[in-house]
């Protein structure tokens, strides 16, 4: 029972482990930390200009700068030493020197302020009272000169946890055990592995990214690791657990706790420093699968999408006047009603725009703005990624200049509004047959014409998928919390503990589960419903039935949407296919499927459809035509600069042929698993032949 706790543990969602909270004062410390340690390399910043920023944040603070000197010197020590005691390392020796580094400052305030209220308002106005400026300006100088040897103290702290969080992503594939991830998923997690090839180059990229970024750079990310400063999960196990536990697995559990919380703190570092870091770095990250990141990586990489940093309001202002004006007198106004997410490249806005001849409460638009600097960022980040590349092979370093020269075109939206008016054109007005299902695509508003840096949409219908799938998730565990848990077997044995004791309640809750699975019951089942609580677990079934309903029209719709994706651009008259059919680019409607975000558009060649086709007529057959397959899927590869002639000899040296830079082998092996593992999904229905099949057919007349 203990050994089987044990492995329960896990990185998250773990019951066993409690977070701990900080305090107001605590909050507002971890405040002030965070807004002095991300405001840029002194280098590259003005004395003048970086003093006065000083000034600002400690003016915006001085609430708390007040609470300290009223606090007694021993309180404030107190409270630093517990904080540190929360933190990890590097936050912790941070937060640690904040009050040392801030100590002429607050010394300057205690002094000046003998004779007045230690007020928020008096605190303010002193720190901006030019008679006092000479004073002033030594001091700031010197807390910002100490703050920036604190932070270039952490950057060694960093660099250990982001080699660490590096190390941990990278478990070497034998040594993972079979945690119930589909095979075919798990070979995805196993391909990707530090020795070779992609996963080599993003081993590396980790390993090498915030060490060779500039000191400006490396503050953006330090910005972000520290913006969400955590404390650590204290292990939450009542006294009664602890007595029941023998001393040799107490102390299991608690290296078990230990290593989790490592995992989890390296985990977050690396978060940050995905969010804080440029456009390149974060594309390279998207690729890498769910199954091998830990859940904080997989919320950064969902905020990389949505939720970074905004673009300076004053910036997007003046954006909205050059629209204006571009419209040529067709738009007098713009209002900007929300951002709808901040994302690397670029943040949309969701806008009403007035005309003369649009309707008179307006329409609503969404304006999709790309960052100012985009190009001077990638351009500082760019040799990182190369030298990295190039350590796994010169292929590699080739293959990322290809890759490079996609994300670029991405700079100019001009480009992305030319997929726009295709897509509208390839997948506008879709219906099935009973016209209970339509696709449709984005549009451009044709008053105001796309630039590089700004293109202006119409409003899509409904939600993005993948925000209808969070909500409904939890909307799922609301029900389950709030209506279901309480009617449970395990809400049950809560319950029974504290009346009877732990270990007779285990006895008791032991024979009823028994008894529910000899009924056939899963032990999650409402075994408890009673008269009274009858009519409530009625009503909970019928919103369960409602929210099921709902989910089962928009999945038809978006089965739809991903067949017309695959159907129109292998079969369509332009080969056209939206290049990033992901959960975040459907919007999704009671009535409809919407295709948004063309960024990453393409077209297919004839020669490339005859191949892909070939590919899936190989997969249709099984294994046995592994080769033909493989053979289809050299064609799509690169040309090699010295390959010559490659002559194939009857399906037996597909393996060595130079585009497969000599992993031929390899692949092959990993294809005819993969088909395989397919076969097993292939319907038994005689009568009605698998689809492959007839596909097969075709290929062969």
């Amino acid at each position: 029972d203990f050994k089987k706790k044990l492995d329960s543990m896990k990185l998250e969602g773990n019951d066993a482990l409690a977070d701990s909270k900080w305090e107001e004062s605590e909050e507002k410390i971890l405040s002030l930390a965070k807004d002095l340690s991300g405001f840029g390399d002194p280098t590259e910043t003005g004395k003048g200009k970086r003093r006065e920023r000083f000034r600002q944040i400690l003016s915006s603070n001085a609430e708390l700068l007040a609470w300290f000197l009223k606090n007694k010197e021993k309180d404030n020590d107190t409270l630093f030493a517990n904080m540190k005691k929360k933190l990890p390392l590097q936050e912790g020796n941070l937060v640690g020197s904040l009050r040392e580094n801030l100590s002429g400052i607050l010394n300057f305030l205690q002094e000046n302020l003998k004779e007045q209220r230690l007020t928020t308002g008096n605190v303010e106005k002193l720190l901006n009272n030019r008679e006092k400026e000479e004073d002033l300006k030594t001091l700031l100088d010197e807390a910002d000169e100490k703050m920036e040897q604190s932070l270039d103290a952490c950057m060694d702290g960093v660099l250990v946890q982001l080699d660490y969080a590096t190390d941990d992503l990278f478990v070497a594939a034998e040594e993972q055990k079979d945690d119930g991830i589909p095979e075919l998923r798990k070979m995805l997690r196993q391909s990707l592995n530090k020795e070779s090839g992609q996963g080599k180059f993003i081993y590396l990229t980790l390993k090498n990214y915030f060490k060779s970024s500039s000191k400006k750079d490396k503050r953006r990310m330090m910005f972000s690791m520290f913006k969400d400063m955590k404390p650590i999960q204290e292990l939450k196990l009542s006294e009664e657990e602890q007595k029941e536990m023998k001393p040799e697995e107490l102390e299991a559990y608690k290296v078990r706790h230990k290593e989790m919380e490592k995992k989890r703190q390296a985990g977050r570092y690396l978060g940050g420093l995905l969010k804080g870091a440029g456009p390149l770095f974060q594309k390279m990250m998207q690729g890498i699968p769910d199954e091998m990141i830990s859940a904080d990586l997989r919320e950064a990489l969902k905020d990389v999408k949505t939720r970074l940093e905004p673009i300076d309001p004053e910036y997007v202002q003046s954006k909205l006047t050059e629209m204006q004006n571009a419209s040529g007198g067709k738009v007098t106004r713009i209002v900007l009603n929300k951002s709808l997410g901040a994302a690397s490249v670029g943040q949309a806005f969701l806008c009403r725009i007035f005309g003369p001849e649009l309707p008179k409460v307006g329409k609503d638009v969404v304006i999709k703005i790309l960052r100012p600097n985009l190009k001077e960022r990638m351009d500082a980040e760019k040799q990182i990624l190369f030298d990295c590349a190039e350590k796994v092979s010169g292929s590699m370093k080739k293959d990322y200049e290809e890759q490079l020269k996609a994300i670029e075109k991405e700079l100019d939206l001009t480009l992305e509004a030319k997929n726009v008016e295709t897509g509208f054109k390839t997948y506008h007005g879709y219906k099935n047959v009973d016209k209970e299902d339509e696709v449709t695509s984005a549009n451009l508003v044709k008053e105001i014409p796309a630039a590089k840096d700004y293109m202006v949409l119409e409003k899509g219908e409904g939600v993005t998928l993948e925000d209808y799938i969070e909500e409904m998730n939890e909307r799922l565990d609301r029900e389950w919390d709030e209506y279901l848990k309480p009617f449970t077997l395990d809400t049950w044995y809560d319950k029974k503990k504290k009346e009877v004791g732990a270990k007779q309640a285990r006895k008791l809750h032991e024979k009823l589960k028994e008894d529910i699975c000899r009924r056939g019951a899963d032990r999650w089942d409402p075994a408890f419903v009673s008269e009274e609580t009858w009519p409530e677990y009625l009503k909970q079934r019928d919103r369960l039935k409602k929210m099921l309903n709902d989910a089962v029209i928009r999945q038809k719709h978006v089965v739809m949407a991903a067949d017309l994706w695959s159907r129109l651009g292998l079969f369509g008259k332009d080969h056209f296919f939206h290049g990033d059919l992901h959960a975040g680019n459907i919007l999704i409607s009671e009535d409809k499927a919407t295709l948004i975000d063309y960024g990453n558009a393409s077209k297919i060649t004839d020669a490339e459809q005859h191949q892909i086709i070939a590919m899936i007529g190989a997969l249709t057959r099984g294994s046995e035509c592994a080769r033909d397959f493989l053979w289809a899927f050299i064609q799509l590869l690169p040309k090699e600069e010295d390959e010559g002639q490659f002559k194939r000899k009857n399906g037996a040296n597909e393996t060595e042929h130079p585009r497969l830079k000599g992993q031929g082998q390899k692949f092959l092996n990993e294809i005819t698993k993969i088909m395989d593992k397919t076969n097993e999904f292939a319907p038994e229905d005689e009568e009605d032949p698998m689809i492959g099949e007839k596909v097969a057919l075709i290929l062969q007349k």
